[in-house]
């Protein structure tokens, strides 16, 4: 029960900072014990890219499916964008970002990936709720995200979260064609239940 008060905490302060800038959406890197480990979480700057792209290689078999560019153009647009890197004994274990400014009102789960060794530790539920958090706030009344219609682990925890299929994405994932699941979670207003 300490711990999932300790998060909620945390999170808050996480969300007190966070729009404390029109220009940018701000966030204040945190320490963080997490089922019984310390974690370290902070905004992506460029010197992540590197270990970001590892992550993708390792959790994707090889393939990176964003590219340097690609990150790079993300983290550079400050003012609507969060990505959000975890820590652990300096060795980054995860990220995950959102895009604010996709449509009015909407927002869009751009990315996560935890390292292969790292997963089942609720790394990835901590990122997208702390996400979820962020596009409530922001004022979005819905998040969307896409999945692999291969990838069962990543639906259940987005299933797990709220999201559900709205429709298949046909050959999605290039090069090999991959269809995906175009996954929506409706938000609530704050202050309603």
């Amino acid at each position: 029960m300490m711990m999932i008060a300790t998060f909620k905490e945390f999170k808050q302060k996480i969300i007190r900072n966070i729009f404390q800038n029109q220009n940018q959406l701000q966030f204040a890197s945190r320490r963080l014990t997490w089922a019984g480990h310390e974690y370290l979480l902070c905004r992506a700057v460029i010197p992540d890219i590197a270990e970001m792209l590892e992550i993708q290689r390792q959790v994707y078999g090889g393939q990176v499916p964003w590219n340097e560019e690609v990150f790079r153009k993300e983290l550079s647009q400050k003012k609507a964008h969060l990505y959000l890197v975890v820590r652990y004994h300096d060795e980054l274990v995860a990220f995950a970002g959102i895009d604010l400014e996709r449509n009015p009102k909407q927002a869009h789960i751009t990315n996560i990936a935890v390292l292969p060794q790292y997963q089942g530790r609720k790394i990835g539920t901590m990122l997208m709720e702390l996400l979820l958090t962020q596009a409530q706030d922001a004022g979005c009344h819905l998040v969307s995200l896409e999945v692999a219609t291969k990838n069962q682990v990543a639906q259940q925890l987005y299933r797990t979260l709220g999201f559900r299929v709205v429709k298949v994405q046909t050959n999605y994932y290039l090069p090999e064609g991959e269809d995906a699941y175009l996954m929506e979670k409706e938000l609530r207003r704050r202050g309603t239940n």
